[in-house]
């Protein structure tokens, strides 16, 4: 895993992206795994910066597509993945182990 940072000013860290390359079934994918910001420097443009940063790697590593998973409380932050061009196209499901085999 990789990290970038993007930083304001006097050198303080505003935001930050964890993300990785990866081979799928959906060919190389960069797979954002962590995209926070300081919430008091939110719209100042330090996650779309990580964003066009993490693009320009992806399509210099061969990735088709960027993707991330968001929580569904997240609709502050879908509503930013809206608007720099990313949508959904996909669920994800998850459950705690030990518990299918009852059902």
């Amino acid at each position: 895993m990789r990290h970038l940072g993007a930083f304001g000013q006097a050198g303080r860290l505003v935001g930050l992206a964890s993300w990785r390359i990866m081979s799928t079934t959906r060919g190389r994918v960069l797979y954002v795994d962590d995209l926070v910001t300081d919430p008091g420097m939110r719209r100042m443009g330090a996650g779309r910066a990580l964003l066009a940063w993490l693009e320009r790697a992806g399509v210099a590593a061969g990735c088709q597509t960027i993707e991330l998973d968001s929580a569904v409380t997240r609709s502050d932050a879908h509503r930013f993945y809206a608007r720099v061009g990313l949508s959904i196209s996909a669920f994800h499901f998850s459950g705690t182990l030990g518990t299918y085999a009852k059902r």
